[in-house]
C-alpha cells in the first residue's frame, strides 16, 4: 500500500539570489519573515531574518518576485493550485520572494457498483475524502480495493492522499449455508453453500445396508423422494434418514402353512390379495382359518423393526378350501382290530396314516364298513404285532376341495400270543427255561410260589400234606397275551 503522509512546504518573503543567498546590509534596517504551513493550511511557525544574516533558503514552484514594495504593505496572492499566506507584510522596498504550497488535488476513481453504491465526498482537511459503501439488498459488503490491492475492510473510511488513487467496493451475493446431517454422508449430495434465492438439489440413494427414510427438518417431515428442490432464504440444516434393511432369508408356503426366515424382524405382517389378515412373532403361520373360499391368492408378507426398514415378501398360490375332518377315531378288537371314525359327506376317500404309512381305504375297499355317520376299517393286516402303533386320519379333497386336517391321533398295539413256557418236572422240584424280557408266575393249588429271579424251584417245603397238587407256571410279557403250563405232583 502506497504510505501518504503530509508534506511541509515553507512559504517563504526573502531576498533571492542564486545557490547560497546573502542578505545584503544597508544603512535601512528590516526584517525579512518566512512563515511556514503545513499541507493542510494550518501555520505552523514563523522565522525572522535579521539583516546582515546569510541564510540558505530553497524556492518552490509557488513564489512571486515583486519589486518596489512599500514598507509596512500588507500583500496577498492567489494562484490556483496554491496555499499563500492570507498576507505577507514587508519591512522594506525591496524585491520580495513569496512561496506557497502547492495544493495536489488527486484524481479519485471509486468502483464496484454491482450489489451496492459507493459515495465520494471531500474530507475536514485538504486532500482528505471520505468514501463509503453501501450494500444493496441481498448483497453484503466485503472489502475495499485500492489499486487492485486490500485496503480495508470497513464500509466507510476518510483519507488524505497524495497520489491518484483507484478505489474498489467488492459486495458479495448474501450466502447461506446448507449442510446434511446423515448416518451415510456417501449416499446424499446437494450441501454446501448457496446464494439467497438459489435452488439447492440434495438427492439421496439407498444403499446396500439401509434405505432412505425421509427429508426432515428438525421433526419435521419434508419429503419421502430421493430428490428435494428447495429455494434457500436462509441457513439450512437437513436430517437424511436411513432404516436398515431388513431381509427374508427364506419365504415358501406349503398347503396353507406359509413359513418364512427373518433374523432381524420383530413382526410380521400378512396380507390376503392386499387385505390385512394377521400379525405374528412367529417364522411360519397356518393360513387355512382366513381363507374362506377355494381359489387363487397372492400372500405378502411385510416384517417390521425398530430402527430398520420394512421388508416385503410375495408368493401366489391357489387355495382349495379343505373338507372336514373327521373325528370320534377309535378302534375296537372284536374279531379283530377295527377302526372307525366319522363319516365325511364331501369327501372323496380316506387316507389312514399308521406310523406314517399312508393306506388309501378305495385300495383296500374289501376292509371297510360304511353306514350312514360312521366308517369301520379292519386294520390288523397294518399292525405290527406287539408294536404301539400311532394312526390318524385325512379325508381327501378330490379335484374341487383340499384334504383335511388330520384327525387326532389314538394309539393300537395288536397283542401276540405267546408260547407256554416248557416245565421240568423231577420228583418236587421244577424247573423251565427263562427268557429275556420275560415274567414268571408260579402257583401251587393256586397259592403263589416267591420267585427271585430263579427258574428252578424245590416245592417240598410247599407239599406239606399227602396228596395231589396242581403247579401252574404263567409267562407274560409287554404287548402279548400271557401263556401258561400246568403240571401235577403226587406226594
Amino acid at each position: 500500500m502506497k504510505k501518504l503522509f503530509a508534506v511541509l512546504v515553507a512559504a517563504f518573503v526573502v531576498t533571492c539570489f542564486f545557490g547560497c543567498n546573502k542578505i545584503p546590509t544597508t544603512d535601512i534596517s528590516y526584517d525579512v519573515s518566512g512563515q511556514i504551513f503545513s499541507s493542510d493550511g494550518v501555520l505552523a511557525g514563523v522565522k525572522v531574518f535579521v539583516n546582515g544574516e546569510e541564510a540558505c533558503l530553497t524556492a518552490d514552484d509557488g513564489s512571486f518576485s515583486l519589486s518596489d514594495v512599500k514598507h509596512g504593505s500588507s500583500l496577498s496572492f492567489e494562484k490556483e493550485g496554491y496555499v499563500f499566506p492570507t498576507s505577507v507584510v514587508t519591512s522594506a522596498g525591496r524585491s520580495l520572494a513569496v512561496f506557497g504550497i502547492k495544493l495536489f488535488v488527486p484524481k479519485v476513481t471509486v468502483l464496484g457498483a454491482k450489489g451496492g453504491t459507493t459515495t465520494l465526498e471531500e474530507g475536514t482537511v485538504p486532500n482528505s475524502y471520505r468514501l463509503t459503501a453501501t450494500p444493496a439488498e441481498d448483497y453484503v459488503f466485503t472489502k475495499w480495493l485500492l489499486d487492485g490491492e486490500f485496503f480495508s475492510s470497513d464500509p466507510s473510511f476518510e483519507i488524505t492522499l497524495t497520489a491518484d488513487a483507484e478505489f474498489t467496493a467488492c459486495f458479495e451475493k448474501v450466502v447461506f449455508d446448507v449442510s446434511i446431517e446423515t448416518e451415510y454422508p456417501s449416499a446424499v449430495s446437494g450441501a454446501g453453500k448457496y446464494r439467497k434465492g438459489e435452488t439447492a438439489r440434495l438427492t439421496s440413494a439407498d444403499t446396500a445396508e439401509a434405505e432412505f427414510a425421509g427429508w426432515f427438518k428438525g421433526d419435521e417431515l419434508l419429503s419421502l423422494e430421493h430428490e428435494l428442490l428447495l429455494e434457500i432464504t436462509s441457513d439450512l440444516t437437513l436430517d437424511a434418514r436411513f432404516l436398515k434393511r431388513l431381509t427374508f432369508e427364506s419365504f415358501s408356503i406349503s398347503g396353507t402353512v406359509l413359513t418364512w426366515s427373518a433374523p432381524t424382524a420383530e413382526r410380521i405382517d400378512v396380507f390376503i390379495n392386499d387385505n390385512f389378515a394377521l400379525s405374528t412373532t412367529e417364522n411360519s403361520v397356518d393360513l387355512s382359518d382366513v381363507l374362506e373360499t377355494s381359489g387363487t391368492y397372492v400372500i405378502k408378507a411385510v416384517a417390521y423393526a425398530d430402527g430398520y426398514g420394512r421388508a416385503e415378501k410375495e408368493i401366489s398360490f391357489v387355495f382349495k378350501l379343505p373338507v372336514s375332518a373327521p373325528y370320534n377315531l377309535g378302534a375296537d378288537f372284536e374279531g379283530g382290530v377295527f377302526l372307525s371314525f366319522q363319516r365325511i359327506n364331501s369327501a372323496t376317500d380316506y387316507k389312514i396314516f399308521v406310523d406314517g404309512r399312508m393306506i388309501l381305504l378305495s385300495e383296500h375297499a374289501e376292509l371297510a364298513d360304511f353306514s350312514d355317520d360312521c366308517v369301520r376299517f379292519r386294520i390288523d393286516d397294518f399292525l405290527t404285532v406287539g408294536k404301539r402303533t400311532e394312526i390318524y386320519v385325512v379325508a381327501a379333497g378330490g379335484e374341487n376341495r383340499a384334504d383335511s386336517k388330520p384327525s387326532d391321533s389314538i394309539f393300537v398295539v395288536l397283542a401276540g400270543e405267546l408260547n407256554p413256557p416248557q416245565v421240568n418236572l423231577n420228583g418236587t422240584v421244577v424247573s423251565w427255561t427263562k427268557l429275556e424280557e420275560h415274567s414268571y408266575f408260579l402257583t401251587v393249588n393256586g397259592v403263589a410260589i416267591p420267585l427271585d429271579g430263579e427258574s428252578t424251584v424245590d416245592l417240598a417245603p410247599y407239599l406239606a400234606e399227602s396228596g395231589r397238587y396242581e403247579v401252574v407256571l404263567t409267562v407274560s410279557a409287554e404287548n402279548y397275551k400271557s401263556a401258561a403250563t400246568t403240571v401235577y405232583i403226587t406226594k
